[in-house]
């Protein structure tokens, strides 16, 4: 795994079945908290420098179209309190990686954004200890442009649409 390979720490950071690099968090975060643990910032010190490195590059700048970290919770707690500390931690996560190196990505700051899902894309089951700490995590995914798509979805938006026969009457 290339990431494992530039990261260094398999415990630290993967690659889950969507693309986007996963940190547990029990690496960033204490239980309950979106506040960085002083030990996780070697990892986000050096994701950091791997997505400047990266931006700086134009040839792969021009297929970026965002870097989205979202923060993933499991099912304990309420539906507001997982939204609010999904959303505070990659809040946390983001603000970091902005601060990283003297603020190495700033001129790339157009292309990042936080998001925060609570509990409602779990990957494991809540059911059991082992699922729900692998719900509780940051993903970090990066969207590319793809002129293909943009074609097929501008093709749907020109589509006239049957009119809704139940929208009638409504407004």
């Amino acid at each position: 795994d290339s990431m494992v390979a530039v990261m260094g720490d398999a415990s630290k950071v993967s690659i889950g079945d969507n693309g986007a690099i996963v940190l547990s968090e029990s690496v960033l975060f204490d239980f309950g908290s979106s506040a960085i643990k002083p030990a996780a910032r070697p990892t986000l010190d050096k994701l950091a420098e791997v997505f400047a490195a990266f931006l700086a590059d134009e040839e792969n700048a021009k297929y970026v179209d965002s870097i989205v970290i979202s923060g993933h919770t499991d099912s304990t707690g309420s539906d507001e309190e997982n939204r609010v500390l999904s959303t505070d931690r990659a809040n946390a996560v983001l603000d970091y990686l902005m601060a990283s190196g003297r603020g190495r990505l700033n001129p790339y700051a157009s292309y990042f954004c936080a998001a925060g899902y609570g509990e409602t894309r779990p990957v494991a089951s809540n059911d059991t200890e082992e699922g729900r700490a692998q719900n509780r995590r940051i993903e970090i995914s990066i969207t590319l442009r793809d002129d293909t798509i943009m074609d097929i979805v501008e093709s749907y938006l020109e589509l006239e649409l049957p009119e809704d026969p139940g929208a009638k009457g409504r407004g």
